[in-house]
C-alpha cells in the first residue's frame, strides 16, 4: 500500500491559490520545548531569513536566521562555518488580505445575507473528493524582502546552501523572504469527501478573553485547526515564501565539505580494513515525501543534472508557472511539470557553489542570461548539464592495429520494424569478431532505433553481428539474443564507404538492420562498452542465465535458481546507487514471476517493495523508469487490483500517467493495464452485459502489455465465472458453452501446483455437470421409477464408495472431508424421509384423514396427503436429483465427466461435488416432506385416542 499522505501534503496541495506557500500549523514553536519564544518571535512570529523546515503537521521548524548572528544558546556550531550573517533592513507590511477573507478548493461556500464582516457561521457544501480552506477573520499582513535585496540574499544562498543542508542534514530546507502574519484563523482540509454533504463553521467569542473560537461541524473527516486560544498577536504565519534548497544526496553533501571532513572519511575508510569498530555503512538517498510545488521542480532539476547536489527555487516560480497557464492540480505531477518546464525554462548551473537554479526563457525561447564561467568551466544554457568530452580511448590489446593500416569502421545502425519480446526494456546490437565483443548503447523500443557511434573491425575476417534485448536499458547486463547471427567479411569490402542490410526477423515483420562502414586510417573507437568484472556481476549474469531459461522452458528450478542469484547480487552490490537500482529491479521480476506462477497472491508484497525502492533510485530521467513503473503498477495489479480497491487503483494510475500520451510501447502497455482495471471492475460489478465487450476485448489482445507480465490463465477463468453466473439468470446455453471453453483454456495454460487450478477446475467441472443436465444428455436417467428404488440404488452406491481415500493431513482438505461425510449422512436422511413419505402415499387413505385435522391453516396443508397426489413437481424433481447423482455414481454422467475433463485433467472431484449438490437440491424440499409425515403421525395418534 501507498504511504498516507501528510496532514501538511493535504492541506498546501489541495488550497488553491497564488499568495505563498500555506501553512496548515501557522503557529511558530520554540526550538526548545522547555523554553517559551524570545522577541521578535514571540510577537511577530516568523521572521524574514529564517532557515528551517516545514515538518509532516504543518509547522515551521525554525534552525536560525541569516540576518542574526548566533548567541551562546543557539546549537548551531562554528557560526564562520555557516556563514549567517547577511544584513538587511527589516520588512513592512506592504499589502493586506481583507478581513472576512476565505480561501477554498473542492468546496462551494454558502453566502448567507446577513453576513458581517466577522460572520458568525460559515457554510460550505463539498463538490470535489478532496479539498482545503482557510478562514481568516481579521485578514493577514504580508511583509516581504525589498525586491532590491533579493539578488543579493539569493547569491548568498547559492554560496552557503550546500553548508546549510550538510548542517542541518536536510533534504530540504527554506529560507524566508515573505510571510502573511495574522491575528486569528481557521483552517480544513479533507482527502475522502463526499459530494453535496456540509461543513459549518461556527464563530463565538471566548468567554475568557473574548478572543474568537471556531467549532467545526461536518459529514464527513475534515481535519481542522485553529488560532491558539487567547492569541491577539499579529503573529501567525499563514502563507510564507521563500527559497527552497532541495539535496539529492544527504550523504554526499556530508562527504563533500571541508578537507578535514574528506581527510576523516579517507581514514576511516581505511581503518575499517584492520580495526573493528563503528563502520560507515551507504544508503542511497529517498527524498522525502513532496508536499511543496518546489519540491517537485527542485528534483527535476536535480534530475537533469545529476552532477549538481543542490537545487534553490523560490516560491515566485511555481506562482509564476500558475499565471503562465500551468493548472493547480498538475502541481504536483512531475511528468506534467517536468514537460511544462522543458517548454518555458532552462537551468542556470553554478559550478563554483555547485548548485542549479531555474531561468525562465525569452520570447525567442533562450534563456535570459548570457553564459558565466564558475571556477574556470563555460556554462552554458543548455536543459541539462553537458558532460565532459570523453579522453581519447586507448586501443585494446585485443586489436593490434599497424600503423599505416587502414580499418574498417561501423559509424551507424539503424534498426527497422524490429518486435521486442515482452520481458525486454530495450534492444542492443552485439558485434563480434575472432574473441572480441562490442556492444551497442542500450535503446528503448520504437518502430526506427538508430546508433551513431564508431566500432572499429578487422581488416580482413568474418563479423557476426547479432540484435540482443536487453533486460533494463541502463545496464549492459541481462542481455540475450532475439534474432538470429549474421555475418559479414570484411576483406570482401576493398572500397571506402558500404551499405550493409540484413533481415533480423521473420519475413512477415520485414525487420532489417542497416550498417554503414567506413574506410579509416587512425584508430578511433567511441561506441562500446565493457563489463567489470566483480561478484555483483557474476551473480547477475547468472540470474539473467537461468531467468532467460526459465522464459524457455518454465521450469522451476531455473527460476529457484535466479531468484537465488538476483538475491546474492542485491547483497553485493555496495554503495553504487545504479546497481542496487538493477538489483531490486531484477529480484522484484523474479519474485514477481514466482509468485504469479504459484498463485500466492499475497506473497507479491517482497516485489512491490522491491519495484518501490528500485523507482526511489530512478529519478524522472532515468532511462528504465517507464519500466519500472509499468512493471510496480502490474504487479499492484495482480495484488489488489482484482477486488477493485480504489486506492490501489489511484496508486496505478498516478504511475502510469508519469508516462507521455504518445504511441510508444511503454503507453500502450500502461493502457493495456489500465483496460485490466476497468475488466476487474465490470467482472465484480456483475455487468453482464459487458461481458460479451470483454471478451471481444480480450480476443483483441486489449489487456495484453506488449511490455511485462500477464496473467492470462486468470482472466479466463474470471471471463468463464461471469458467463455461467449469467447462465443462472438468463438460462442460455451459449453462455455455459463459452463458460465451458474459457475455463478449459484456462486450465490447459496454467501450471501444475498453481493455488488457481482447483478453481478454475471446480468452475469447469460445475458448468460441465450444468451443460450435461440442461441438455438432457444422461441417458441412464430413469426417472418413472419411483422413490424408494431410486434412493435404495443411491444409497447402495453410497455404500460401495470408500470416502477415506485420498484423505490427506492438510487442514483444507481435512475440511472438505469431513463436509463430504456429512453431506453423505445428510443426503441419507433425506432419501429416508422421502421413502417414508412415500411408502404413507402408497399405504394410506386421505379420505381416513379426520375432518378437523389442520383446521385454521392454510389448503397446502389441510390434507397433506391430498397434497402428494395433487403435487407432481416435487416428486418428479426430487426423483430427477436422485436419477442425475446415480448416474455420476457409476453411470453415464460419470464417463461423460471423465471424458470431458480428460485433456485438461484437473484433480478436481467432480462425484464429490455432485453429492454436495445434491444434497443442497434436496434440502429445500424437506420442509414439505416434514409436514407430510408430521400430519400422519397427527392421524394415527388421533385415531389411536
Amino acid at each position: 500500500m501507498p504511504a498516507q499522505p501528510t496532514l501538511q501534503h493535504v492541506y498546501a496541495t489541495n488550497l488553491d491559490q497564488q499568495l505563498g506557500y500555506p501553512l496548515r500549523n501557522p503557529q511558530l514553536r520554540s526550538p526548545d520545548p522547555e523554553k517559551e519564544l524570545e522577541e521578535p518571535y514571540k510577537s511577530k512570529g516568523l521572521q524574514i531569513g529564517d532557515i528551517g523546515h516545514v515538518d509532516d503537521y504543518g509547522g515551521f521548524n525554525l534552525l536560525f536566521n541569516v540576518n542574526f548572528p548566533p548567541n551562546d544558546r543557539d546549537d548551531l556550531g562554528q557560526a564562520s562555518e555557516l556563514n549567517l550573517p547577511h544584513h538587511f533592513d527589516e520588512p513592512v507590511a506592504t499589502q493586506k488580505i481583507q478581513p472576512g477573507e476565505v480561501f477554498k478548493t473542492g468546496v462551494t461556500q454558502i453566502l448567507d445575507g446577513a453576513r458581517t464582516d466577522v460572520p458568525q457561521l460559515y457554510n460550505f457544501v463539498a463538490e470535489a473528493k478532496k479539498g482545503a480552506m482557510l478562514i481568516l477573520p481579521t485578514g493577514a499582513s504580508l511583509f516581504e524582502l525589498d525586491s532590491k535585496c533579493m539578488p543579493s540574499i539569493r547569491n548568498h544562498v547559492k554560496k552557503h546552501a550546500l553548508g546549510w543542508c550538510r548542517h542541518a542534514q536536510k533534504d530540504t530546507l527554506y529560507l524566508i523572504t515573505a510571510v502573511y502574519r495574522a491575528k486569528t484563523w481557521t483552517l480544513g482540509s479533507f482527502k475522502n469527501g463526499t459530494l453535496g454533504k456540509e461543513i459549518h463553521v461556527q464563530v463565538r467569542a471566548s468567554e475568557q478573553n473574548g478572543t474568537p473560537e471556531y467549532r467545526w461541524q461536518h459529514a464527513f473527516n475534515v481535519d481542522n485547526q485553529q488560532v491558539p486560544p487567547g492569541n491577539t498577536d499579529l503573529n501567525q504565519a499563514v502563507f510564507i515564501k521563500g527559497f527552497k534548497m532541495t539535496a539529492g544526496n544527504i550523504e554526499q553533501l556530508v562527504m563533500c565539505g571541508g578537507w578535514f571532513d574528506r581527510l576523516l572519511a579517507t581514514l576511516q575508510s581505511a581503518a575499517k580494513k584492520w580495526r573493528s569498530g563503528p563502520k560507515i555503512k551507504y544508503f542511497p538517498a529517498l527524498l522525502s515525501e513532496p508536499s511543496h510545488p518546489l519540491d517537485v521542480v527542485n528534483r527535476i532539476l536535480l534530475d537533469k543534472n545529476p552532477g549538481i547536489p543542490v537545487a534553490i527555487t523560490h516560491d515566485d516560480d511555481w506562482i509564476e508557472m500558475m499565471k503562465n497557464k500551468l493548472p493547480f492540480e498538475k502541481l504536483m505531477e512531475k511528468g506534467y511539470v517536468r514537460h511544462f518546464m522543458d517548454a518555458n525554462y532552462s537551468c542556470d548551473l553554478d559550478a563554483e557553489n555547485n548548485t542549479v537554479c531555474l531561468v525562465r526563457h525569452n520570447s525567442e525561447g533562450k534563456a535570459n542570461y548570457e553564459i558565466v564561467a564558475h571556477g574556470g568551466h563555460a556554462e552554458g544554457t543548455d536543459s541539462e548539464c553537458k558532460p565532459k568530452p570523453k579522453e581519447p580511448l586507448e586501443v585494446p590489446s585485443d586489436i593490434e592495429v599497424p600503423a599505416d593500416e587502414s580499418r574498417l569502421v561501423i559509424t551507424h545502425m539503424r534498426l527497422e520494424s524490429f518486435d521486442i519480446g515482452n520481458v525486454d526494456a530495450g534492444v542492443c546490437v552485439l558485434v563480434q569478431f575472432g574473441t572480441t565483443t562490442r556492444r551497442t548503447d542500450n535503446k528503448p523500443h520504437a518502430r526506427i532505433i538508430e546508433w551513431d557511434g564508431e566500432i572499429t573491425l578487422p581488416s580482413d575476417g568474418p563479423v557476426n553481428i547479432t540484435v540482443c534485448g536487453t533486460f533494463q536499458l541502463g545496464s549492459t547486463l541481462g542481455t540475450r539474443e532475439i534474432s538470429e547471427m549474421s555475418t559479414i567479411n570484411t576483406g570482401d569490402m576493398p572500397g571506402s564507404a558500404y551499405t550493409v542490410k540484413f533481415s533480423v526477423g521473420n519475413a512477415a515483420s520485414r525487420s532489417s538492420l542497416l550498417i554503414t562502414l567506413e574506410r579509416h586510417f587512425s584508430y578511433c573507437e567511441t561506441h562500446f562498452n565493457y563489463e567489470e568484472s566483480s561478484d555483483f556481476v557474476q551473480m547477475t549474469t547468472g540470474g539473467f542465465k537461468a531467468f532467460y531459461s526459465f522464459h524457455e522452458e518454465f521450469k522451476e528450478e531455473h527460476l529457484n535458481s535466479a531468484l537465488e542469484c538476483f538475491r546474492s547480487a542485491l547483497e553485493r552490490c555496495g554503495s553504487n546507487a545504479e546497481r542496487r537500482a538493477t538489483a531490486c529491479f531484477n529480484l522484484a521480476t523474479s519474485e514477481f514471476l514466482q509468485c504469479q506462477a504459484n498463485g500466492t497472491y499475497s506473497k507479491f508484497d517482497t516485489s512491490i517493495d522491491l519495484y518501490r525502492k528500485a523507482l526511489q533510485l530512478r529519478g524522472d530521467t532515468h532511462q528504465d523508469r517507464p519500466a519500472t513503473l509499468l512493471l510496480l503498477a502490474q504487479v499492484l495489479l495482480a495484488r489488489h487490483g482484482q477486488e477493485y480497491d480504489e486506492f490501489i487503483v489511484e496508486e496505478i494510475e498516478q504511475l502510469l500517467a508519469e508516462l507521455p500520451p504518445d504511441e510508444s510501447r511503454d503507453r500502450r502497455s500502461a493502457d493495456a493495464v489500465l483496460a485490466t482495471i476497468r475488466f476487474y471492475y465490470a467482472i465484480n460489478a456483475d455487468h453482464s452485459a459487458d461481458i460479451d465487450g470483454l471478451l471481444a476485448d480480450f480476443q483483441h489482445g486489449t489487456y495484453t502489455p506488449l511490455y511485462g507480465y500477464f496473467d492470462r490463465p486468470h482472466l479466463l477463468h474470471k471471463l468463464g465465472f461471469a458467463f455461467r453466473r449469467r447462465f443462472r439468470s438468463l438460462e442460455n446455453l451459449e453462455d455455459l458453452d463459452k463458460s465451458i471453453d474459457l475455463n478449459t483454456e484456462a486450465l490447459l495454460q496454467i501450471p501444475d501446483g498453481h493455488d488457481d487450478k482447483m478453481n478454475i477446475a471446480a468452475c469447469l467441472g460445475n458448468s460441465l455437470l450444468c451443460a450435461l443436465e440442461a441438455r438432457g444428455e444422461l441417458s441412464d436417467v430413469d426417472t418413472s421409477v419411483g422413490l424408494m428404488e431410486l434412493g435404495k440404488k443411491v444409497i447402495a452406491m453410497l455404500d460401495d464408495i470408500s470416502y477415506a481415500e485420498g484423505a490427506s493431513a492438510h487442514s483444507e482438505d481435512l475440511q472438505e472431508q469431513i463436509y463430504l461425510s456429512f453431506a453423505v449422512a445428510q443426503l441419507r436422511e433425506q432419501i429416508k424421509l422421502m421413502t417414508s413419505v412415500e411408502r404413507v402415499r402408497q399405504h394410506g387413505a386421505a379420505d381416513d384423514t379426520p375432518k378437523d385435522v389442520g383446521r385454521g391453516l392454510s389448503s397446502k396443508v389441510e390434507n397433506p396427503l391430498d397434497d402428494w397426489n395433487r403435487d407432481e413437481e416435487t416428486e418428479t424433481e426430487c426423483k430427477r436429483q436422485l436419477g442425475v447423482l446415480l448416474s455420476f455414481l457409476g453411470g453415464e454422467g460419470d464417463r461423460k465427466m471423465r471424458e470431458a475433463l480428460s485433456q485438461v485433467n484437473p484433480e478436481w472431484p467432480h462425484r464429490d461435488h455432485k453429492i454436495v449438490a445434491t444434497m443442497q437440491a434436496l434440502e429445500e424440499h424437506m420442509p414439505y416432506y416434514y409436514t407430510v409425515l408430521a400430519r400422519r403421525l397427527r392421524f394415527v395418534v388421533e385415531g389411536w385416542c
